[in-house]
């Protein structure tokens, strides 16, 4: 007697290892720094920029992201238009700091201190100990002053070009030659007017 088989179903096979297209990330907005909601936050900008800073120094001092505070100052007309005369305020500072510069006899610098053995002095927090040293006149510090003080002429001129930037004179010379008379030209554009009209 024949026996008749029964097809055994076949049940898919799991997936055992995850592939990158099977694993998304969940897209996690990081959180809201304090700064962009206090109430003061435009007035320390501003003043931060008025006194020569400028928005590099300010987001890494205040740990903030670049793009997030150019959009927080240029989202809102009142904040652009505040950050804009800090800039000028800026171009006027810079300016006057030029005339400090050329007027220095020595020129101070920060060092890390070292201890009487030589080593290197850090703060409790890690960050290097810093101390502040004259320095007298040197052809050094010259070529160094008068970098400083030629960065400073070009920011304010990029900065305030009206008050600081180069004054450009256009003169013309040459001569003009009339080839056609006067009479012949009133002509011609007498016809050329009566035909439009």
């Amino acid at each position: 007697m024949a026996t008749k088989k029964t097809p055994v179903k076949k049940t898919p096979a799991r997936k055992t290892a995850l592939t990158v297209q099977d694993v998304k990330p969940k897209k996690v907005n990081p959180p809201r720094n304090p700064f962009f909601d206090a109430e003061d936050s435009i007035d320390v900008f501003c003043a931060y920029i008025a006194q020569g800073g400028n928005l590099v120094g300010f987001q890494k001092e205040h740990g903030l992201a670049y793009t997030s505070l150019a959009d927080w100052v240029h989202d809102d007309p009142d904040r652009k238009a505040r950050y804009e005369r800090a800039r000028e305020a800026r171009a006027d500072f810079m300016f006057d700091e030029t005339v400090a510069i050329s007027d220095e006899t020595s020129t101070e610098i920060e060092v890390q201190e070292t201890s009487p053995e030589g080593n290197l002095v850090f703060n409790e927090d890690g960050t290097p100990a810093l101390k502040k040293v004259r320095i007298p006149l040197s052809a050094e510090v010259i070529a160094r002053n008068r970098l400083r003080v030629d960065t400073r002429k070009w920011a304010a001129a990029k900065l305030k070009p009206r008050v600081y930037g180069e004054r450009v004179e256009q003169v013309h010379s040459g001569t003009m030659e009339i080839t056609q008379p006067i009479d012949q030209v009133k002509i011609e554009l007498a016809a050329l007017l009566k035909i439009r009209g």
